[in-house]
């Protein structure tokens, strides 16, 4: 919600009149209200820190299938942790492994996350970078698969698929801690068609033709943000 849509819903019909300022801080507080009423909470506790997301991703678009290949990398906050838990939902994991080493790690799905037991404790400054391996089969929230349409039989716009995050539904295509008090950098390798355009969050690094037809476009966001975004 921005500031203008929320003043509309303050103020309502245009016959009631606050000074601007006044107007602002009656928004704001309107807009807090709103997140403690959906969340419980203007924060949600945490024990980590996430420094970075690395996304890479690719569809089957006729069965509407995501598949998705996420490093998490994260650190304490303020005491040593064993285990990890991020938001997930409807993911079918192949593999959960330490991101250098490849080594296994045990995990669970409850409660729409999945909870990591890491290799060893670790400490507030030492980084776990943890690799998730996953399908996702028609997606609920988060990315969209828009077909094809058509206008007077003119193509109105090509088929997309696109992504929605906000305010909480990144968990619904990567493993995340999808809140909007943690913010993190993030890159994403993204795998489509030659013929599609691709475009991410950041700068474009580069893009790598496969000989499959299919092309890989790299991006990197080095400004820690959101989920949502």
């Amino acid at each position: 919600m921005n500031i203008s849509e929320c003043a509309g819903r303050v103020l309502g019909r245009p016959v009631f009149f606050l000074p601007r300022t006044a107007s602002v801080i009656a928004c704001l507080i309107f807009w807090a209200f709103c997140a403690y009423s959906q969340t419980g909470s203007l924060d949600r506790p945490r024990t980590y820190d996430v420094k970075n997301y690395t996304v890479r991703v690719s569809f089957d678009v006729s069965r509407k299938l995501v598949f998705g290949d996420t490093t998490v990398s994260l650190t304490p906050l303020n005491m040593p942790i064993t285990e990890i838990d991020l938001d997930a939902v409807d993911m079918v994991f192949s593999s959960v492994t330490l991101d250098a080493s490849a080594k296994p790690l045990r995990y669970r799905i409850a409660r729409r996350k999945v909870f990591v037991t890491l290799d060893h404790a670790y400490h507030p400054g030492e980084v776990a970078a943890i690799r998730f391996k996953y399908r996702i089969t028609q997606p609920k929230k988060g990315i969209y698969f828009i077909p094809a349409e058509t206008d007077s039989g003119k193509l109105a716009h090509s088929a997309q698929i696109w992504t929605q995050n906000e305010p909480e539904d990144g968990r619904y295509w990567f493993p995340s801690f999808d809140f909007p008090s943690d913010k993190a950098t993030s890159e994403e390798f993204i795998t489509a068609a030659k013929s599609q355009t691709v475009i991410g969050n950041g700068e474009l690094v580069e893009k790598t033709d496969k000989p499959n037809g299919m092309t890989t476009w790299h991006y990197r966001m080095d400004v820690p943000h959101s989920t949502y975004l």
